[in-house]
């Protein structure tokens, strides 16, 4: 019984009639591939969701992740999966990070694919559930070409004083990582900014290693960009609404299960190559 994987607006009656439904935008196209490609790979059919009775229909649980994000969506296919293996039907909306935190805040989600340890403090409506699903890099990516850069690795946002810096509004981990700075430019998605990094209206932009394998230029041209260093990595973990306590304990002990197997790092890693293989759009 596979999760229920919604990549559009979800309605107000929640129940939920079928467990598998993919529905997208070209904005969330990505993230509904990668959910998508990853649970109907053989490889984790199996074990078999927990059975239900026929007659009680499953309550769609909403969760909300940032749009255009790789490593929300590799996070999201982690979480499909630890749902499934629970019998839960799940519905993932994709939004931009202010939107996602006004939901939650509102009460209008039943929480966060992926968010730091930090974002569960000013935000304690969410139940932290343990552990980690990964660890997330803030990684500076520069033009190759750049001599500013040559022979020189970022290990600190001072490093970075006095440039045209990019990141992608609403993902804490960089909000914070480049609080120290005066000239940063925020933007609704990774796309954008990588582009904006080729074309020379950004000096350095701070962003995932993901999404650089997605939107990067081949070695060689004039718009290539590289890694120069990064601003820390920190793990990032799933949140539920406070009300949803009982079902923080569950999925907990389904993560750690599939991490103890190495199941986890494959679905992730599948989850990443789904990601990376998607069309430039």
């Amino acid at each position: 019984m596979p999760a229920t994987l919604c990549c559009a607006p979800v309605p107000a009656n929640r129940g939920a009639k079928g467990l598998t439904s993919i529905a997208a935008t070209a904005r969330t196209r990505a993230l509904a591939a990668v959910l998508g490609l990853v649970l109907a790979a053989p490889a984790f059919a199996t074990p078999a969701a927990s059975p239900r009775p026929p007659d009680q229909a499953p309550e769609r649980l909403v969760l909300t992740c940032i749009e255009s994000s790789g490593t929300q969506a590799v996070a999201a296919a982690l979480v499909a999966e630890a749902f499934r293996r629970n019998g839960l039907a799940l519905s993932v909306e994709a939004v931009p990070g202010e939107r996602a935190s006004a939901m939650t805040r509102e009460g209008l989600s039943d929480g966060e694919v992926s968010r730091i340890e930090a974002y569960f403090v000013t935000h304690p409506q969410l139940v932290r559930v343990e552990p980690a699903l990964m660890a997330t890099e803030a990684a500076v990516f520069v033009r190759a070409a750049d001599p500013r850069f040559a022979g020189r690795t970022v290990v600190a946002a001072a490093d970075l004083r006095g440039l045209r810096v990019g990141i992608v509004r609403g993902v804490m981990q960089t909000e914070r990582g480049v609080a120290s700075l005066d000239r940063v430019e925020t933007v609704a998605s990774a796309r954008q900014l990588h582009r904006m990094l080729q074309s020379g209206r950004l000096d350095a932009i701070v962003d995932s290693p993901l999404s650089h394998r997605r939107y990067r230029m081949p070695d060689g041209s004039p718009a290539a960009t590289r890694q120069a260093g990064d601003l820390g990595a920190e793990p990032v973990f799933l949140g539920v609404q406070a009300r949803q306590r009982d079902l923080a304990a569950r999925l907990r002990k389904t993560i750690e299960s599939m991490q103890a197997s190495g199941e986890w790092d494959l679905v992730r890693a599948r989850a990443e190559d789904a990601y990376v293989s998607q069309p430039d759009r």
